[in-house]
């Protein structure tokens, strides 16, 4: 009689496809873990550059409604005070830091000039209004009437200062607005109050005999920001180095007025309470 026995069973190869089984399973295992890992890692640096990007675009909002509220002063001499809340959230808020040092000139035909920023103010700079968002390398300005934003070392212009040159017209109009110097600064989770009074200003203007106004950009901390500026603007002729003018050499500008209005920012300290 036949009989038929069962298959031999190769233990050896059982073994192997065991080995090769559960190397699979550590490999598949580790490309998940890993996958999981470097997923969270990207995902929580993107959610934390999205609240950072949004954090500075609301600071923008903010300082530009500041801004806004500043240059009521020059649009206006029935405005004497002006008040609003600033929402810090964590960043740091300086309401009198350094700004750009900037030299206006308006001259006559002859070259002499009828009005200078240093005659009137000397060596005094524009101070500013600047929001710090923790990081050195971003802060957000009101400057001389314009908001500039600051990210390593240069800036850019977020909104226009009130210069206007109009060569069909010969018409130039330069409105500043000067902070006085304060090295207090505040923050705060919670909305701050400032209050922005008016302290003084200068207004002059000319109809004749008129040559130019030429503005230097000398110095400090927005001063690539205003060169953007002046730049980006083709009614603003380069005269090289820093330096701009309003007004055809061939033609003299029929009007000029300066304004230039000096303003107090302050604020209730928490510590004030």
């Amino acid at each position: 009689m036949i009989r038929n026995s069962p298959p031999r069973i190769n233990q050896g190869s059982q073994d192997e496809r065991g080995v090769t089984e559960l190397l699979s399973f550590i490999l598949i295992f580790a490309i998940v873990l890993t996958s999981v890992v470097l997923v969270g890692l990207v995902g929580f640096q993107a959610v934390e550059d999205y609240h950072e990007n949004e954090r500075l675009a609301n600071a923008e909002r903010a300082v530009d409604t500041f801004a806004t509220n500043g240059n009521e002063f020059v649009r206006s001499d029935a405005v004497t005070h002006r008040s609003g809340d600033v929402r810090v959230r964590g960043g740091t808020i300086s309401p009198g830091e350094e700004g750009t040092d900037l030299d206006v000139t308006v001259q006559d035909n002859s070259g002499a000039e009828l009005w200078s920023w240093n005659d009137e103010y000397g060596s005094d700079d524009l101070g500013a209004f600047v929001y710090d968002s923790g990081d050195a390398s971003e802060t957000i300005a009101y400057v001389g009437g314009g908001v500039f934003r600051q990210s390593d070392g240069s800036s850019a212009v977020v909104s226009e200062p009130m210069f206007t040159c109009r060569e069909e017209t010969d018409t130039a109009m330069i409105s500043l607005v000067k902070i006085d110097d304060d090295s207090r600064s505040i923050q705060s989770a919670e909305a701050t109050e400032f209050e922005i009074e008016h302290r003084d200003s200068t207004r002059e203007f000319f109809d004749e005999d008129i040559d130019s106004v030429e503005i230097e950009v000398n110095d400090g901390p927005y001063a690539d920001g205003w060169e953007m500026y002046f730049e980006n603007d083709d009614s603003w002729e380069s005269m090289g180095s820093n330096q701009w003018r309003c007004g055809d050499p061939s033609n003299d500008l029929d009007r000029v007025s300066i304004d230039i209005v000096e303003i107090d920012i302050d604020y209730e300290s928490p510590d004030d309470d």
